[in-house]
């Protein structure tokens, strides 16, 4: 959109019958072009939207993540996952969201490190293998 447009588009916004048309001729491109319309939606959301929660609740974090990897495979397990899922482990730095791809399964180990759960999972193993007498 040049400067132009972006002025032009700024003053007929004010006109209530320009905006009608727009609205009408908006929703018929949308429904004329659904699935073209839906993927570039997807790849948008894919590319700057992450979710996070705070306070219990869901937020949306608009922010540049990393590109997929080259091959799609999981960056930990090097496995090919169905989908891929972006871990950050911090808010974003300068519109940069510092994460990695990820399978579900590593996901969630992921999570469970953070959390502490991988030493308790170590500590308890440990303790039970002390205990059994084999």
């Amino acid at each position: 959109m040049t400067k132009y447009d972006k002025e032009l588009y700024l003053t007929r916004k004010e006109d209530p019958l320009w905006v009608e048309e727009h609205s009408r001729k908006a929703i018929k491109y949308y429904y004329e072009h659904r699935e073209e319309c839906l993927a570039r939606h997807k790849a948008y959301m894919r590319r700057r939207i992450t979710e996070s929660k705070k306070d219990g609740k869901r937020v949306y974090i608009l922010a540049d993540k990393r590109p997929y990897p080259p091959d799609m495979t999981c960056e930990v397990c090097e496995g090919f996952p169905k989908t891929l899922v972006y871990h950050h482990w911090q808010p974003p730095i300068g519109g940069k969201l510092v994460g990695m791809w990820l399978c579900q399964t590593c996901h969630k180990m992921a999570h469970g490190a953070e959390n502490g759960l991988v030493n308790k999972y170590k500590n308890l193993k440990r303790e039970l293998n002390l205990r059994t007498d084999l």
